[in-house]
């Protein structure tokens, strides 16, 4: 469907994607410090190292007390060197002074990543996962990070102040590549307090450790949650910020009574991939997702709800017979990933129906009017995820889109493009 209108390139700009936040952060030089279980000795003793002054000797140590660390391929947990060269410790293997809630670094999650002043506040929850050593010619190849929760949306990465070069953190989204070099941030700190350099991405982010030129390079990783899903405060859009761009523009569509008169169906593919998966214990179905939407996928939600407007979340697909569709739950495709002549659907408006069964489920995108990245690619990116720092076998991430139930019926626009809403019985 072809139209448009002067409020599209408002919104849109407004969609800018953030896909991750870093920096460094001051600590105390205790919370450096570091237990782990000798396994060199006998009897595998507690040993105790500070990782703000430690030396070459110390490090080789603690190198010598980790096990080599797998990434997953496919449904494998695989030791291959080719493609990740590291050293790991579980959790229960060391303790840590470091705690992260006393520095500033969750708040600037929250307000980088998570609700960007949006009127729905969700706490964040950090959960550690791992220590890892990347000493020199460490790596890790391309791959995304497997969710291990429906309420996981990214990975936080603190980067201890060893000496080393490398092991530059390359992130990567939709062709546009981003570098966090901990160790040249590290490098520049003049201050004698110790500091950390930190990174927190979104989990479906590819991203790549180069190689280690010299050092080792020392990191400790969590898992990032979504917490306290029902937590709500007033709706607050301020005059200035993405949030109100969307908002406004969205009005400006509803006070202009020619653009869609009778109504019609808007669409967002959203700027975030999301695990989605059908019976399995990790990842959401589509229906489950509104309240873990990310970053921009949020702030339009949030703008929806506070007009009024109806949405729904879809997975886009283009079947082999060259139709192009949407979906409220992922299809499974065949071997080559396409799809039968078996999944023709049909649109009924709002309240879609399937052809076979009479349930709702799909319909046909035809008549969406796209504001925002019409699909070009098939709802599911992969039906396992390739590379990972765990296996899976639960979930794929899936391309997901917005569609607005564009009325006017219960919404009346006020002076200057207000909105008030009536009720309905």
């Amino acid at each position: 469907m072809s139209a448009t209108h002067p409020a599209f390139d408002q919104i849109r700009s407004a969609l800018i994607k953030e896909s991750y936040t870093s920096g460094t952060c001051q600590i105390d030089m205790e919370q450096c410090g570091l237990y782990y279980r000798d396994r060199t000795a006998d009897d595998a003793s507690l040993f105790y190292l500070n990782l703000a002054s430690a030396t070459d000797d110390d490090l080789s140590h603690l190198i010598s007390s980790c096990d080599a660390a797998p990434f997953g391929r496919g449904t494998e947990t695989v030791m291959d060197a080719t493609y990740r060269k590291a050293h790991k410790l579980d959790v229960s293997q060391f303790g840590m002074a470091f705690d992260l809630a006393s520095t500033p670094i969750l708040n600037k999650i929250s307000q980088d990543l998570v609700d960007m002043k949006v009127s729905v506040k969700r706490a964040v929850r950090a959960e550690r996962y791992k220590l890892n050593v990347y000493d020199k010619g460490g790596f890790f190849k391309a791959h995304q990070d497997t969710p291990r929760a429906e309420n996981m949306f990214g990975s936080l990465v603190i980067v201890f102040p060893t000496p080393h070069e490398g092991g530059t953190l390359i992130l990567r989204d939709e062709g546009v590549e981003w570098s966090f070099d901990a160790a040249q941030l590290l490098a520049s700190v003049t201050s004698e307090t110790p500091n950390v350099a930190y990174v927190a991405f979104y989990s479906d982010l590819e991203h790549e450790v180069m190689p280690v030129v010299s050092g080792s390079r020392v990191t400790l990783t969590y898992n990032l949650y979504f917490d306290n899903m029902a937590t709500v405060v007033a709706p607050v859009f301020t005059s200035q910020g993405k949030d109100h761009a969307i908002k406004d523009g969205l009005q400006q569509l509803l006070a202009d009574t020619t653009f869609l008169p009778n109504g019609g169906l808007l669409g967002f593919t959203l700027s975030h991939s999301y695990p989605l998966r059908h019976d399995a214990p990790v990842g959401y179905t589509v229906s489950e997702l509104l309240p873990y939407l990310k970053g921009s996928d949020a702030l339009i939600y949030s703008a929806c709800r506070e007009l009024g407007l109806e949405v729904q979340l879809n997975v886009h697909y283009t079947a082999d017979n060259g139709g192009t569709y949407l979906s409220t739950t992922p299809i499974d495709d065949d071997d080559e990933g396409e799809y039968s002549d078996d999944d023709v659907f049909i649109e009924c408006a709002f309240g879609w129906r399937d052809q076979d069964d009479g349930q709702p489920r799909k319909v046909v995108d035809a008549g969406v009017l796209w504001v925002a990245d019409r699909p070009t690619n098939n709802g599911v990116k992969s039906r396992f995820m390739i590379y990972g720092n765990q296996h899976s076998i639960t979930f794929a991430y899936g391309i997901v889109c917005l569609i607005i139930n564009f009325r006017r019926s219960s919404i009346d626009v006020g002076e200057g493009g207000a909105m008030e809403t009536e009720d309905e019985e």
